[in-house]
């Protein structure tokens, strides 16, 4: 059997959506499979130093290249091993079932570009996390994030539309498993701050404050209970795709550039 009929992906992303949250998020348990993950964590891994860009409690790596400060992105390819099975299957589940609507419409369509152009790969040990925030104008309004090694909990903060400032406590929590997709999209994108706490123990873990509870898979919802809502972190990788909106040719602006002397 393929990785791809182990996984029972669902019919569209409507039969997956996560109720509760500001319009619109998505959740998909099992996105890829072991062993899919374990090929694209070595292909990760495995990369040079030189592939990494070191912060001052994780490291991260972009693919095709980094945004310059205006924003714009130079073209380039995403590796083979993204390509497929990440943004193929993404790209290939329809927003919904319901017959009146196109059945190639899937989360990307309206995109510039139609698909993700952009894929941001981070790492995070246990106890490390990233300060609230909002993704920006650089990118088309939708975020898929693919969590692999580990599990993480997403913090959502309600935005003062006037100052952009967070409220002081977390309004909705998200649990995201190894191997499962998170897509935010629409006024959860574009009005609410997100984070990850730094912690090496997420606590508090149930039906009550975890917005996707429904969605979990079961056995993570039995070793929540079985550990009184607690679950220990481990290493996490996370693969962050979007559609980045300018996207220049600069071997073509510059002649020359990028040719071998």
């Amino acid at each position: 059997m393929s990785d791809r009929g182990v996984l029972n992906l669902p019919p569209s992303l409507s039969a997956v959506r996560v109720a509760g949250v500001p319009d619109t998020a998505y959740y998909i348990s099992d996105f890829i499979s072991e062993s899919e993950e374990a090929h694209i964590l070595d292909k990760i891994t495995t990369r040079p130093a030189s592939a990494w860009t070191q912060l001052s409690h994780r490291r991260l790596q972009v693919y095709p290249s980094l945004l310059s400060t205006r924003n714009e992105m130079s073209t380039g390819q995403l590796p083979s091993w993204l390509e497929n099975p990440v943004i193929s299957r993404l790209t290939s589940i329809p927003l919904s079932s319901a017959a009146t609507e196109p059945s190639k419409q899937h989360l990307f369509s309206a995109s510039p570009h139609r698909r993700p152009n952009h894929v941001l790969v981070n790492e995070y040990p246990p106890g490390v996390g990233i300060f609230p925030h909002e993704d920006g104008p650089a990118y088309y309004p939708i975020v898929a994030t693919v969590s692999m090694g580990s599990h993480t909990v997403l913090d959502i903060y309600d935005k003062d539309p006037r100052t952009g400032i967070k409220a002081s406590k977390a309004k909705w929590r998200i649990l995201q498993e190894r191997r499962s997709l998170l897509v935010s999209t629409g006024e959860l994108y574009s009005g609410t701050l997100h984070g990850i706490g730094e912690v090496k123990s997420d606590e508090g873990l149930d039906e009550e404050t975890m917005v996707n509870w429904s969605l979990l898979r079961e056995e993570s919802r039995n070793e929540c209970e079985r550990q009184g809502g607690s679950l220990k972190r481990g290493l996490r990788v996370s693969a962050t795709l979007r559609d980045v909106l300018k996207v220049r040719d600069w071997g073509r602006l510059v002649p020359g550039l990028g040719k071998r002397k």
